[in-house]
């Protein structure tokens, strides 16, 4: 499938997150979310700043959350309707699933 179809599939996933109440938005937010089990899958846009990526990689991987980088900073905050968003956190299981499902293709 091409980049622009899996990005538009996983913005649908995320703007049904959002919906629901379980997308968290914002590097201290998603950190939280991480650290206090919530967080089922880490979206970290590619052109986030290395020093965070480090950092909340490897936050993930102590807590044993998925991981994937996605899009970039402009568009996830387009997508969003908000300022540049590096990073986001999805908390339902079935919606990071299907997330998942499209981005490790």
């Amino acid at each position: 499938m091409e980049q622009n179809k899996v990005d538009e599939k996983v913005m649908t996933l995320v703007h049904f997150a959002r919906k629901s109440g379980k997308l968290v938005i914002g590097y201290d937010a998603v950190r939280r979310s991480v650290e206090s089990g919530h967080s089922i899958l880490v979206l970290i846009a590619n052109d986030l700043e290395k020093g965070r990526q480090r950092s909340m990689r490897f936050l993930c991987e102590q807590s044993k959350v998925q991981l994937r980088l996605f899009s970039d900073k402009n568009n996830i905050g387009i997508a969003l309707n908000t300022r540049d968003v590096g990073i986001v956190s999805i908390e339902d299981r079935n919606l990071a699933r299907g997330a998942m499902k499209y981005l490790d293709q």
